[in-house]
């Protein structure tokens, strides 16, 4: 059986319904007092948490010598009609007495309609780098700001 079909038919409407009030939950910050669903992948650089990530997500993340997990990285995804992708900065807590720069980074916003195409990721992470670089940001392996993107 193809992979599509076995996803379709998991897909059911009360599963998809259950997902939206999780999400809406976490959008209202409840996951900081109730653990909700989610997946984690942590490890060592070059132990194939990009590769695992591109695997689950269909989407072309940097791998190899380029070092992509610089900074925590946070895919939503969401099952819609219409292909839609938000791209935005959570400051981390480090952010936290400096206003103006908490404030810059949560500024970078970017909305990519029908014409996203997931080999594109790789150029919007670089996009995000270098705007977090040009926000005052260090540019250090795992700094805490991390990229959010919502699909």
């Amino acid at each position: 059986m193809a992979l599509k079909s076995v996803m379709e038919d998991l897909d059911t409407p009360d599963r998809i319904r259950l997902l939206r009030i999780i999400d809406q939950l976490r959008d209202l910050g409840v996951s900081e007092d109730i653990s909700l669903p989610q997946v984690v992948v942590v490890g060592d650089q070059s132990n194939g948490k990009s590769s695992l990530l591109e695997g689950l997500t269909n989407l072309n993340f940097p791998i190899a010598s380029e070092l992509c997990t610089r900074h925590a990285t946070q895919i939503v995804l969401y099952r819609t009609p219409e292909t839609s992708v938000k791209v935005s900065i959570i400051p981390g807590p480090s952010s936290n007495g400096n206003e103006a720069h908490k404030l810059k980074l949560e500024s970078f916003a970017k909305f990519l309609g029908e014409k996203f195409r997931a080999e594109e990721f790789k150029a919007i992470l670089d996009e995000v780098r270098i705007f977090a670089i040009d926000a005052g940001s260090t540019h250090q392996p795992n700094h805490e700001h991390g990229e959010s993107c919502q699909g």
